[in-house]
């Protein structure tokens, strides 16, 4: 026997629709795990103007604000972070994808970060701020918190699930400080989506529910603060293995283009989500195999998309290189009459 009822395999999850929006005329700063660089990437792929992850990936609140603090002060890197193993010099405030072969070469480095997130962040509108984990480290010999531990061997550090009061403090103070500069700046905060099974389950539990909890704070302390729920989607509306990458831990694509979808549907206009469509669309041309590349066909599906491109009210100047290299290829096989 038949049966009409509809069986729905997922727990949507109620996203709040944001009476602010985010377009292309703003700045925008993701800091973060490394989910903020993947929603950096996705909002860079759409022409909006965002610094993502200058400090490389970061994934302790307090360890964010630290550095929010210092580029907000455009503050000189502290000297006592800094340190060197096999030949590579690091600095534990930041991520390793910053080291260098020397000293010098990492201060510049590192000096520039500081210093691009100092111009972004007087001009910023939104701050997306993505939190991975309320574990802390900190080194041994002079308990000093690090935000990364460069791969250096688990003895030489201390393990510390972090006060959520303390989180508190660290980031609203921060809060505060950006807010007096740029009064009309609006923060997003979300818990990154990747489970840190590193720790333990049973530990990651522990540690997101803090993150969420610290997040439910500074939202109801802060007018200016939202919250996006990416964790929540991913465990609930994402609840099936499908949807994770081979180390079960990390998002497929599709996953992140679902999670993505959902953040534009709750902060982009409805303008901004048929620009976006519309750019999508020039990208997929782009994508697009010629199957005869010789015919007449095939240059006037590239000068079709030279229109589309040119007709686009932002500048595309990747998308109009990587046509020009297209259209030389055709034309060389399709000579001027």
């Amino acid at each position: 026997m038949k049966s009409n009822k509809e069986f729905i395999l997922s727990t949507p999850i109620a996203i709040k629709v944001s009476d602010d929006k985010i377009n292309h005329n703003q700045q925008i700063i993701s800091l973060g795990s490394c989910f903020a660089e993947t929603m950096g990437s996705r909002l860079a792929k759409a022409k909006f103007n965002v610094l993502a992850n200058p400090f490389g990936v970061i994934y302790h609140p307090s360890a964010i604000a630290h550095l929010l603090n210092a580029s907000l002060a455009n503050s000189s890197v502290m000297e006592d972070g800094y340190d060197q193993h096999n030949g590579i010099h690091f600095h534990y405030d930041f991520h390793s994808g910053l080291s260098k072969a020397s000293k010098k070469e990492l201060k510049n480095a590192l000096q520039s970060s500081v210093g691009d997130t100092s111009t972004a962040l007087q001009k910023a509108d939104w701050l997306i701020l993505t939190f991975g984990t309320a574990f802390r480290y900190y080194l041994k010999k002079d308990r000093r918190p690090v935000a990364n531990c460069h791969a250096l061997p688990g003895t030489l550090f201390d393990k510390k699930l972090s006060n959520g009061n303390e989180m508190f403090v660290d980031v609203n103070k921060a809060l505060s400080a950006i807010q007096k500069q740029r009064p009309n700046l609006k923060v997003i905060f979300t818990v990154s989506p990747v489970r840190h099974t590193k720790d333990g389950m049973e530990e990651n539990m522990m540690s997101k529910s803090l993150l969420r909890v610290l997040c439910g704070q500074l939202a109801e302390e802060n007018s200016f603060v939202y919250y996006f729920p990416s964790y929540e989607i991913m465990l609930d509306e994402l609840r099936d293995y499908r949807f994770y990458k081979s180390d079960l831990i990390h998002p497929t694509i599709l996953a992140e283009d679902i999670i993505w979808n959902r953040f534009s549907q709750s902060y982009f206009s409805v303008e901004t989500i048929s620009l976006i469509s519309k750019l999508e669309s020039i990208h997929q041309d782009l994508a697009h195999r010629l199957m005869q590349p010789k015919s007449e066909a095939a240059l006037k599906f590239l000068y079709s998309l030279e229109t589309k491109i040119k007709q686009f009210p932002l500048p595309l100047k990747e998308e109009e290189n990587l046509l020009a290299q297209k259209k030389m290829e055709v034309e060389k096989d399709n000579p001027p009459a």
